[in-house]
């Protein structure tokens, strides 16, 4: 959905050049041996003999290695994304209500308290 004020293309924009800089901020702190283990795995196995081989293979010929490991990496995003709505939901949803008929409605830390005993 595009609205006619350009909001969208600020909000992708600036969501693209934050993620840039951000991106560029985590290269800066050498965090590569907090990696996972198969980050690390996949890392040695690109620099073998194997990958002067690949770069002989035409576009097609790659394209279902780079379609199995897109599919992959979307697998993953998808559940950490599922998992971590289905927390925020029920953090937000289910608590937040039971716990506000518990505490008095004008606390103003009912939301923290509530994030509080979901943990």
């Amino acid at each position: 959905m595009v609205c006619s004020d350009g909001k969208t293309i600020v909000y992708v924009v600036s969501g693209i050049v934050l993620s840039m800089i951000a991106g560029y901020i985590l290269g800066k702190l050498k965090l590569e041996h907090l990696l996972a283990d198969w980050v690390k795995n996949i890392r040695k196995q690109t620099n073998c003999d194997e990958s002067y081989i690949e770069e002989k293979q035409t576009f097609m010929q790659r394209l279902p290695s780079i379609g199995k490991e897109a599919l992959g990496i979307v697998s993953k995003a998808f559940q950490f994304t599922f998992n971590w709505y289905c927390h925020c939901g029920l953090m937000h949803g289910f608590l937040y209500r039971f716990l506000n008929n518990i505490i008095l409605k004008e606390t103003p830390f009912a939301v923290p308290i509530a994030t509080l005993v979901e943990y």
